[in-house]
């Protein structure tokens, strides 16, 4: 081989290692980012695999940790029922996959319940397609806030409402 074959080789072998530091440092930044977040975080590729959720997630599906909450995921359509904020059921094949479609949402309410444990509760769901720079849809990104205790005070505010409406109308 030539001299130049092996500068070339070099330089090859060189700007992969650049290459791969770059994607260490943008999946590290990733990973600090999601563990900051307080709002759940999931992530999914084209097929609606989930490839990344952070500790948030797992809070929000009332696991432990991350590491419990993966294992578990491929359960979740036996352990959870999802209910539009309407109560009609959302079937598992749908969840999640209104991005890879393409859809965009923000605040979509969802009401949640573990078969498993009984618990409930409400989430403010936003979403959106990842998209190539050719405009496919590459992945997903949804986020999750957990929203029910502002709901059980909304239905407070408007108890007393509705209280405060029938003793005005009876006092006349």
């Amino acid at each position: 081989p030539s001299p130049g074959a092996f500068v070339a080789a070099f330089d090859v072998i060189t700007e992969r290692k650049r290459a791969e530091a770059a994607m260490q440092a943008s999946q590290a930044q990733l990973q600090a980012a999601l563990a900051c977040m307080n709002d759940a975080v999931s992530i999914c590729d084209a097929q609606g695999r989930v490839v990344e959720i952070n500790e948030a997630f797992a809070r929000f599906h009332r696991y432990p940790d991350k590491v419990e909450c993966l294992r578990a995921l491929p359960e979740f359509h036996r352990i959870l029922e999802v209910q539009r904020a309407d109560g009609q059921p959302v079937p598992p094949e749908e969840w999640g996959t209104a991005p890879l479609r393409g859809k965009t949402g923000d605040a979509v309410v969802y009401r949640l319940h573990r078969r498993d444990t009984g618990e409930a509760w409400f989430g403010s769901y936003s979403y959106a397609p990842i998209r190539a720079a050719d405009g496919s849809i590459t992945g997903s990104v949804v986020t999750r806030r957990e929203i029910t205790e502002a709901r059980q005070r909304e239905a407070a505010l408007l108890q007393a409402h509705d209280r405060l409406a029938l003793a005005q109308r009876a006092s006349h």
